[in-house]
Parts: structure tokens; sequence; C-alpha cells
């Protein structure tokens, strides 16, 4: 792949990083498929994380304080097979015709789950664009996206994250469409 394709989105806890992602998505017409990491909030703490997919609205736990395995992280017990469920759903994707991948995010839970990290490798080595997001603290993906010559890295801040929106629809237009990036201008 030598077309630069890969919008890596990356920073801080609560920097805005998903705000950023649902921005640009929602107001492009694009025919995208999405994968979403969601926190399960019980009694105003997180209790755990799960994917929600963008054509579904109920969400697979991955990760809870209740769960029993031997994978931990934090206070965090981790269900490697939410993981592989993913992976297929992301394959599935990829012998699709959609313009569009968007993942929201790959943080540091997912360091041993090496069937979901393979697939993340062969969607970022196809020709259908991509837009990850990637915690700052997942430093085993983020060194490996950086020797890449096919992804934009933006690192984000919270007070740029306006900015870099309407900078990213117009890549992203760009990148699903035939138009060069600086003819969209948003409403």
């Amino acid at each position: 792949m030598n077309r630069k394709n890969n919008i890596i989105l990356t920073g801080g806890l609560r920097q805005g990083k998903s705000h950023v992602i649902l921005s640009v998505i929602q107001d492009l017409e694009i025919d995208y498929r999405g994968l979403f990491s969601r926190p399960v909030i019980h009694n105003n703490a997180c209790v755990g994380y799960g994917f929600q997919t963008s054509e579904r609205s109920d969400i697979d736990l991955f990760a809870h304080v209740d769960f029993q395995t031997d994978i931990t992280f934090d206070k965090y017990c981790v269900d490697l097979r939410v993981f592989d469920k993913a992976a297929h759903i992301l394959k599935t994707w990829l012998s699709e015709s959609h313009s569009l991948i968007v993942i929201d995010e790959i943080g540091v839970m997912e360091k041993s789950a090496v069937r979901f990290l393979k697939t993340i490798d062969q969607l970022l080595n196809s020709d259908i664009p991509c837009i990850v997001v990637v915690q700052e603290r997942a430093t085993y993906i983020l060194q490996d996206l950086q020797n890449r010559r096919d992804c934009w890295i933006f690192q984000l801040h919270s007070p740029a994250v306006e900015h870099i929106v309407s900078g990213l629809k117009e890549l992203v237009i760009s990148l699903t469409t035939d138009r060069p990036a600086g003819v969209y201008s948003s409403t």
C-alpha cells in the first residue's frame, strides 16, 4: 500500500478524540462502518467497557469489574473472546464495499488480543480508508503506526480539538470520494 489513506488520532484520556471522530462522521454522508468502545457506567462509576458497532445499539462487554478472567488491566478483567468477535466483524467489513471504517478506540486492554490486532493490520493495509483512535498510552501500537507510510497521525490536545474537525472532514472527503481536499465546506 503506497497510498496514504489511514487517519490515526491519538491523545491522552479525555482529550476529545471520540468527540472529533463523531463530529467528522456525523456531518458527512459517507457509507461507513464503525466499531466504538463504550464505557459501562453504574452508580456514577465506570465498571467496564464494551464494543458497539455503527449497525447495532447493543454493547458486547470486553472488560468488567465482575468478570473472572486471567487477563486484567487496572480494576477490570478482560474477555479476549469479544476481541475475536470484533475481529470477525472487521473482516466482514473488509470484504464489503464501504467508503470508510472507523475504530474508536484501541487502548492498552487490546494488547493481548492477537487476532484483533492482526485484523487491524489487515484493515490498515487494505484500500479502504480508516480512522483509528489510539490511546496515547497504547505505545505498543503507536510505535508500529509511526513507522507506517500510509498513515496520517494526529495528536490531540483539548484546546485544539475544534480546529482539527474541519481539516479532518476535508481529508476524509478526499479519501472517500474523487474530490480533492479543500472542496468541502461545512455549514
